[in-house]
């Protein structure tokens, strides 16, 4: 929550696939495993009505 107490802060993480590349290494290309990376949204919502006031990505 903000310090006025009028926002919250909500983080939302989630997995997404790893696209592979050219460079790709041949054992991983030959791998049947599915690569994937952590992403995080950090939202900020009103603490009064609910209403998501804007969305960022966070820089891990």
């Amino acid at each position: 929550m903000s310090e006025n107490k009028r926002f919250w802060y909500v983080t939302l993480g989630f997995s997404r696939p790893v696209a592979k590349t050219e460079r790709t290494l041949i054992s991983e290309a030959i791998s049947l495993a599915t690569k994937y990376e952590r992403e995080y949204k950090i939202f900020t919502v009103d603490a009064e009505t609910g209403e998501v006031k804007s969305m960022k990505i966070r820089e891990v």
